[in-house]
């Protein structure tokens, strides 16, 4: 009997013949990669040369982009970063790779949202199709487009800044990861997500998108598997994956706008309309899908930038001075708004310098953008690539070569903008990618940082809680820090005490013969203020307006011990009336032919309702707004007069509630048929507030100003009912817990009333007293005016001299020129009012 020979793979076992054959396998794959592929001459790593390992190990690693620096910086302009990819670093790469419509490799498909039956822009590999797809969502990033959505950029960043307020007064640290973060998410629709406003990562979207970059990163060199699984629509259905928890994020919001058919205009507009032109190409998904990625995307590159931006000028701080003092000066000089506008950042030369070496010493991108080769095959120097292998740019290693930025190449240097070299650099600058694959959203990206870095740079001393600590981040994909912590502190957030008496002791730099007058100065605030004015001034003459001729005794008396130069007169009337404020008025325009200063801060505290005067007006109403109002209108020729000669001192401040203006009744301004207390104050400080701008459009050598006093003790519940004085004694122990003492506040409303801080709109050239007393070193000046621009002549001041005003509604206010109605209806009462005095007599 024949005996046949036992086949191998018995002998063996199959399972263990099936290893043997697939190791056989990759070690025959392995070597054909590694020794005869196209670019196995090419230098790299060991795992790079048959495998993609290397790259994904660095990846996950989160090094990749030094990792692949200093390869570079090893072998040349070609290195080998996985069996079919080469990293390029020579100056033709960009050019020859990103600017021309080669195919991108299908990593860039794992971007597909939500699923991968959906190709956005930013996963579209095939050159043709991504165009047509962009075409889509384009006219929603154009510049033109961004700048229409500036309003709500706006809205953003002074939440922002009132959030990094909030942490500087509680004395914590700020990490601007998180903020900046929460910041960026903000921009796409009109109406905010809430991350500001909550200060939360609303559904957990940051976080997952952290988790999807690093998933992404990988995922894509694995794509079956992906598709097979997380990709899978069923996957994302379940909820169980980080795109799904954004994408949902974000359809909530796209519903929510598509609803909100008044919003103003954003990006979300123009995606609309073109779902609405092309809905075969262009489908709610897609929408969703653009949306998603712009602010995952966004969201990354935005808060990237704007932490590296402060994290190199604080290790920097020649420059951070430099590009503070350049912004400052525009600042000064009332070019800048409230939020600066990017048409204005963009007029600030040294700091479009520090935010372009930001993008090219730390672009947020720090992975290659990778390109296949054509059948056609690329030249790059005197390699040429043949088809199928695939190409990378990788930001940084470009960004960070001497060739082509120059021997200080790994030096943070802003400077090298302003030289004439930077026209040559620029053509290597490819933190927003480059040809048509370009980052769609870069334009906002643009707006972002330069509207942020500009306005914090302005408003907030930011340091690093531990300067000799680096910060770190990990680059999975983008490279954006983590735990960055800094501390915010406001400028001007509250000017100290100290400045403020610093500040009034230089009044008498403004010369002997001051002349001022004080409403309302028989107790409480007014009278503080006025004390405080009569003991820092240089031989004043002061008038003192109210009903309590004993109080005003008093009054005078202290005054003459604190200023034996000084003279007080006492001016009785009840000005709840506007004809006992005319004859005030008469009475001292016979006496003086200028007045410097009208501080007023007339008021009572009782709780009737409507209590009409016989001029048919509620006293209430006269004392909070119309008889100030009426002091100022018709002492203004005596107001110019003081700006027309030296020391060009000219100012008016209303002490009332700047601050908490609120809605105007149209139909009923006056409150005749609709009074109650609350709307009386709501129409009183929100009228205040838009006549000090009224006054200062037609007279700008003169300072307009309504301020806030904070919670004071004024004397004013002495009018109350018995039961409500009582309740009042009950809380007055709760009350000093936060309450400003009324000498502190007399000294704060005088040096809101006559600082530099505060000047005119119009101011006398090289008179440094026109803009007011000067302001002592360790404040910045000017405040920005009650219009958000720096300087402007008329002043929202909150009771720490810091700005104030509701700005969102003031805005619209002004928009619909609702001063110029109030100014109308406030003329229009009194010329009613003096025809009803007139026929009494």
């Amino acid at each position: 009997m024949v005996q046949l020979p036992v086949p191998f793979a018995l002998e063996l076992g199959v399972g263990t013949y099936a290893v043997f054959l697939f190791s056989a396998y990759v070690v025959t794959v392995a070597i054909r990669r590694r020794y005869f592929s196209a670019i196995s001459d090419i230098p790299g790593p060991f795992l790079a040369s048959f495998s993609t390992l290397w790259e994904i190990w660095e990846v996950i690693a989160g090094h990749i982009e030094v990792m692949v620096i200093a390869l570079h910086e090893r072998h040349g302009h070609f290195v080998r970063i996985s069996h079919e990819e080469v990293s390029v670093s020579h100056p033709d790469a960009i050019r020859a790779i990103l600017l021309t419509p080669l195919t991108k490799i299908d990593w860039y498909k794992v971007m597909a949202l939500p699923d991968h039956r959906f190709q956005t822009p930013m996963s579209e590999v095939n050159p043709k199709r991504r165009v047509e797809r962009a075409k889509n969502v384009a006219a929603g990033y154009t510049l033109s487009s961004i700048i229409k959505s500036e309003p709500q950029i706006n809205d953003a960043i002074e939440l922002l800044e009132k959030r990094l307020d909030e942490l500087s007064e509680a004395g914590q640290p700020v990490e601007f990861d998180i903020w900046f973060n929460y910041l960026a998410c903000e921009v796409t629709f009109s109406r905010a997500f809430g991350f500001l406003e909550t200060a939360s990562d609303i559904g957990g979207s940051i976080a997952n998108s952290r988790a999807l970059t690093l998933y992404v990163a990988i995922a894509g060199f694995f794509l079956p598997l992906h598709n097979a699984t997380l990709g899978n629509p069923w996957m994302g259905k379940l909820g169980l994956t980080p795109s799904q928890h954004i994408f949902d994020t974000v359809s909530r919001a796209v519903a929510s706008r598509k609803k909100n058919t008044e919003a103003r205009t954003d990006m979300m507009e123009h995606w609309m309309q073109a779902q609405a032109a092309h809905p075969e190409r262009f489908g709610e998904t897609e929408i969703q899908a653009v949306a998603s990625a712009t602010v995952g995307a966004g969201a990354d590159t935005v808060s990237a930038t704007l932490q590296a931006f402060w994290y190199y000028l604080l290790r920097s701080p020649k420059d951070l001075a430099r590009v503070r003092a350049e912004i400052d000066k525009a600042s000064e000089e009332g070019k800048l708004s409230r939020v600066v506008s990017y048409a204005e950042a963009r007029e600030l030369p040294f700091l479009q310098a520090c935010i372009k070496e930001t993008f090219r010493f730390h672009p947020a991108v720090a992975h290659g953008l990778a390109r296949v080769v054509p059948e056609e095959r690329v030249k790059i120097g005197d390699r040429v690539f043949s088809k199928g292998t695939h190409l990378s740019v990788n930001p940084w290693v470009i960004h960070r070569s001497t060739e082509m930025f120059g021997a200080d190449a790994n030096t943070f240097n802003p400077q090298r903008w302003l030289e004439p070299r930077a026209k040559d650099m620029e053509k290597y600058m490819v933190q927003f990618g480059a040809g048509y694959n370009s980052c769609p959203g870069q334009n906002l990206a643009r707006m972002e940082v330069s509207k942020v870095t500009a306005t914090l740079v302005r408003d907030f001393d930011i340091q690093q809680v531990d300067p000799k600590h680096e910060w770190s981040f990990k680059s999975h994909f983008t490279a954006v820090p983590q735990r960055a912590v800094q501390s915010a502190k406001q400028f001007n957030d509250m000017v100290g005490l100290d400045l403020v008496h610093a500040s009034n002791a230089q009044l008498r730099e403004l010369g002997p013969g001051l002349v001022a007058l004080f409403v309302g100065a028989t107790s409480g605030i007014g009278e503080h203020t006025a004390k405080a004015f009569v003991k820092n001034a240089l031989s004043p003459r002061v008038y003192i307006v109210g009903r309590s001729e004993s109080a005003a005794e008093r009054i005078i008396k202290e005054c003459k011990d604190l200023n034996k130069d000084g003279k007080v007169e006492f001016l009785k009337a009840d000005v709840s009336e506007l004809g006992e404020v005319d004859r005030v008025c008469a009475e001292i325009t016979k006496k003086e032919s200028h007045i410097n200063l009208i501080v007023q801060s007339q008021g009572n505290m009782n709780l009737r309702g409507r209590d009409e005067s016989h001029e048919g007006i509620d006293r209430k109403f006269t004392l909070n707004y119309y008889s100030r109002m009426r002091f100022i209108s018709n002492l203004l020729p005596l107001l110019q007069t003081a700006a027309n000669k030296p020391p060009h001192f000219s100012r008016t401040l209303s002490i009332l509630s700047a601050g908490s203006e609120g809605k105007l009744d149209f139909e009923d301004l006056e409150l005749k048929n609709t009074f109650s207390r609350p709307k009386c104050a709501t129409h009183s400080t929100t009228m205040n507030s838009l006549m000090t701008e009224e006054f200062s459009k037609r007279q700008p050598a003169t300072t307009f100003s309504h301020s806030y006093p904070s919670v004071v003790d004024t004397g004013l519940a002495r009018e109350l009912p018995t039961w409500a004085r009582a309740a009042t004694k009950l809380l007055t122990p709760f009350m000093a817990a936060f309450a400003v003492s009324l000498e502190e506040t007399g000294a704060r409303q005088l040096f809101i009333a006559t600082s530099g801080v505060y000047p005119p709109a119009k101011t006398v050239e090289n008179d440094t007293l026109a803009s007011g007393v000067p302001a002592p070193k360790g404040l910045k000046t000017p405040m920005l005016g009650s219009n958000t621009i720096a300087g402007s002549g008329a002043y929202l001041v909150n009771w720490n001299g810091d700005a104030t005003g509701k700005q969102k509604l003031l805005n619209e206010y002004r928009a619909g020129n609702v001063g110029a109605t109030i100014w109308d209806h406030t003329m229009g009462i009194f010329e009613r009012a003096a025809k009803i005095n007139q026929a009494r007599q």
